[in-house]
């Protein structure tokens, strides 16, 4: 007969291994969505229910650069910062190219956040 402790680690470790799963089930969406051309609104909508559902990313800020400015796409969670103070936080990351935790970063703003995660697409930001 097993005993409580090693029902309980094999269940831990059950679970643990149903979210990575999870998971893993939808990073394959994605990419199945991003390999499709699905619009740009679709794959921001799919990110944001994956990043807040299943990855429990409690504040997010979804921004592209054009032309030397940042235009807000997605956000939900925490206070809602302007967008001028949004534009001139990520200007400071301009030259960041892999994640990078941002919670000591010199910027106050930047420090409501844990980190900065640039995506590329073609080798353009």
């Amino acid at each position: 007969m097993q005993n409580i402790d090693e029902i309980s680690a094999e269940d831990e470790l059950i679970r643990l291994l149903l979210k990575r799963q999870t998971e893993l089930n939808a990073l394959l969406e994605v990419t199945q969505a991003i390999n499709k051309d699905t619009g740009t609104p679709t794959l921001i909508q799919m990110l944001q229910v994956i990043l807040k559902s299943y990855l429990q990313v409690g504040k997010l800020r979804f921004l592209i650069e054009r032309e030397g400015s940042f235009i807000l796409l997605s956000k939900y969670g925490g206070v809602i910062e302007p967008v001028g103070s949004l534009h001139k936080a990520c200007v400071k990351l301009d030259k960041i190219k892999t994640i990078a935790a941002v919670a000591d970063h010199d910027d106050l703003l930047l420090r409501t956040y844990d980190y900065f995660i640039p995506i590329y697409h073609k080798k353009r930001p």
